[in-house]
């Protein structure tokens, strides 16, 4: 694996997953290269540079409920006072990979966890989105419809995943 190569791409703009991907490398065998030849990705400069030696600053930490310590690697290099290891920034590179998707989570999270009127309602469902999913027809018994809709009508949730997440349930309950 050259490094120059692999810098050179990255000056050039391009992220560290689409330098995989050319390389035809995993995430896990490309990090694991990277740091047998001694180099980890510097996040200032956005190229990987030769490794230092961490010397690790113990730290201690105190708050109301709870006291431990905790070490916090540090560099001998003067102009810069803490580096990031291999799996630190391989888990920062990830997370701005991600961070619409992670979002897109936490956004169904708080949504899916907030209280509807003292209602304890959860969906937990697998995201279909992808699929491009279609409408359904169903038929319903119109007075059980017309108590779904008045008893549905202030929640948050969408009529769609209301149904899903019952028939979910239905299912868990009655056919083990």
């Amino acid at each position: 694996m050259d490094i120059n190569y692999i810098n050179s791409l990255l000056q050039e703009g391009k992220s560290v997953k689409e330098i995989r991907d050319t390389l035809g490398m995993s995430e896990k065998r490309f990090q694991k290269s990277i740091k047998e030849l001694g180099y980890k990705y510097n996040q200032k400069e956005k190229v990987y540079m030769k490794a230092q030696e961490p010397s690790t600053e113990v730290l201690n930490v105190r708050s109301a409920n709870c006291s431990y310590e905790t070490t916090k690697p540090t560099t001998r290099n003067p102009t810069t006072s803490t580096t990031l290891t291999t799996t630190q920034s391989t888990t920062i590179e990830y997370l701005t990979d991600n961070l619409d998707v992670l979002r897109q989570l936490l956004e169904s999270y708080k949504r899916n966890t907030e209280s509807n009127n003292s209602k304890d309602i959860i969906i937990n469902l697998v995201n279909d989105k992808h699929l491009d999913p279609k409408p359904k027809s169903i038929r319903i018994n119109e007075f059980v419809w017309r108590d779904w809709q008045e008893s549905t009508k202030d929640l948050t949730f969408s009529k769609s995943d209301l149904i899903s997440q019952a028939l979910l349930e239905f299912m868990k309950n009655h056919f083990k």
